[in-house]
């Protein structure tokens, strides 16, 4: 007989997996928005990275990995899915179900029962099926989902019911380290409000958590020596001009406060949902902040809303695009602090998180079918398939060699395709950009020059290509591929 906690451990494991199985209509949804009516190449960039690795361990340091290059836990979580299946479906199915758990599970870190994860976890299901091109972006690798599962690890060490001890003070820092290593937004969104609020908790004393701080970079140095020693590149934290974006931010402040927060709150104004997310935020913070002021003991469930706060802070100082992929703390933080209000009439709160889940449940597309998303769900499947099919054939017919195009392209076709079929990305400009690529794909080519190449994709309805007229233009959907010479 086995361990009972263990076997019941795996028995809700096995549940979920079965509950999000059953919904996989909304996954579709998210699934085929991104790598059907959409080329969204950034996302395959785990799976490419695994790819290459599991061919040869030393064709990865080629490699430009983005600025979180997410080792932990995404291309660790491919890894061993792709020890199972090769099918790229399946694989980011798996990975999509390993950040619906994800929410769960920090859910649970900060203390909320396990029908209140859940309901947090349909609803970014739910949302991310309506709105794929934003929310949706949750379930995807590399678009900063997992950050829930590494936050949720820091709290289940700190246990702010118990005393911290140098020993857990150090685990910490290596958890902070491998976080901020792995996934430069956990920085701004988790490792920041969550030392605030330890350093002003009552059972944390501020050397433990200072060790876990000096502990945390010493680590993270040590990770950024072992993989420069790999040869792999990424953009680092040094490249980034944060002193000219702080006194940038720091004269608009003190010049015009009011213009200040303005711009500030309407970062997020073309989020969908964000009419009612905003204010609903505003008053469950607000009551929340008197509440934990009450009880010190409660203040970790603050550390979502700074978190989001954060995030908007950051996001204006660095002067980067507003995207939903930045501001996954405003839903889960609404979803915390409504239950968070509840606490004190469990069976309320009972009766409510059982009225959301068959809620969620019965709206999704697996129940209630819209015919909008099908749609939108069918026709993304079908130009993932034209697509392929349509460059694999007009391919063989000119003798496949290596093309050039654009950034988006490159790294879609060489994951969808089994002929391995090979581009070499460049700006609109013809200059080589090797962004979030492996460089080794290309050391190859006698040149990296686009008028080196005999093919290339456009966009239907141009007469060139990177100033080279084609000789033969196939139109693949929404692609054009375009024969240069012969």
């Amino acid at each position: 007989m086995g361990d009972p906690s263990t076997m019941m451990l795996l028995l809700r494991l096995l549940f979920l997996a079965l509950l999000f199985w059953f919904l996989q209509p909304s996954f579709d949804a998210i699934y085929y928005y991104h790598f059907g009516e959409v080329t969204n190449s950034d996302a395959l960039y785990p799976y490419l990275f695994v790819k290459d690795f599991n061919l040869s361990h030393t064709l990865v340091n080629g490699w430009v990995t983005p600025p979180s290059h997410c080792l932990f836990p995404d291309l660790i979580v491919i890894y061993i899915l792709s020890k199972f299946t090769s099918n790229i479906y399946l694989i980011h199915f798996g990975f999509a179900f390993f950040c619906f758990f994800s929410v769960i599970f920090l859910l649970r870190a900060l203390g909320h029962s396990r029908s209140v994860g859940l309901v947090a976890a349909l609803l970014f299901l739910r949302i991310g099926e309506m709105f794929p091109q934003s929310w949706g972006q949750f379930f995807l690798p590399s678009f900063h989902g997992t950050e829930f599962l590494l936050l949720g690890v820091s709290l289940n060490i700190l246990k702010f019911k118990e005393t911290l001890s140098y020993r857990r003070s150090l685990l910490l820092g290596f958890v902070f380290a491998l976080s901020v290593y792995s996934e430069l937004w956990f920085l701004v969104h988790s490792f920041l409000p969550l030392t605030l609020v330890c350093l002003v908790s009552e059972r944390i004393r501020p050397n433990k958590i200072l060790t876990a701080v000096a502990s945390g970079a010493s680590f993270y140095y040590i990770f950024l020596y072992f993989q420069r020693q790999t040869g792999i590149g990424s953009y680092l934290p040094k490249q980034f001009p944060l002193k000219e974006s702080l006194k940038d931010a720091y004269t608009s402040l003190s010049q015009n406060p009011g213009d200040f927060f303005g711009q500030l709150f309407s970062l997020s104004k073309n989020l969908p949902g964000n009419d009612f997310l905003l204010p609903l935020f505003a008053i469950l913070f607000f009551l929340t902040i008197f509440q934990s002021l009450k009880y010190r003991n409660q203040l970790k469930f603050l550390i979502l809303p700074f978190g989001f706060l954060l995030s908007l802070i950051f996001v204006m100082i660095s002067k980067i695009e507003p995207n939903a992929r930045y501001f996954y703390f405003l839903p889960l933080s609404c979803v915390s602090l409504f239950f968070f209000q509840l606490q004190a009439k469990p069976k309320m709160m009972k009766l409510i998180s059982y009225i959301f889940l068959i809620g969620l449940i019965f709206v999704s597309h697996r129940y209630w079918t819209s015919e909008s998303i099908q749609a939108k769900i069918n026709s993304g499947k079908n130009l993932q398939e034209q697509r392929i099919s349509c460059a694999i054939e007009t391919l063989s017919q000119w003798g496949i060699s290596p093309g050039a195009a654009t950034y988006w392209p490159t790294k879609y076709l060489r994951a969808f395709s089994d002929a391995k079929l090979q581009l070499v990305p460049f700006t609109p400009e013809g200059i080589y950009y090797p962004w979030v690529h492996n460089l080794n794909w290309d050391k190859s080519h006698p040149s990296l020059l686009p008028n080196a190449f005999k093919w290339g994709i456009a966009v239907p309805g141009q007469n060139q290509l990177f100033g080279r007229t084609g000789i033969e233009n196939i139109v693949c959907s929404d692609w054009l591929l375009m024969r240069i010479s012969k």
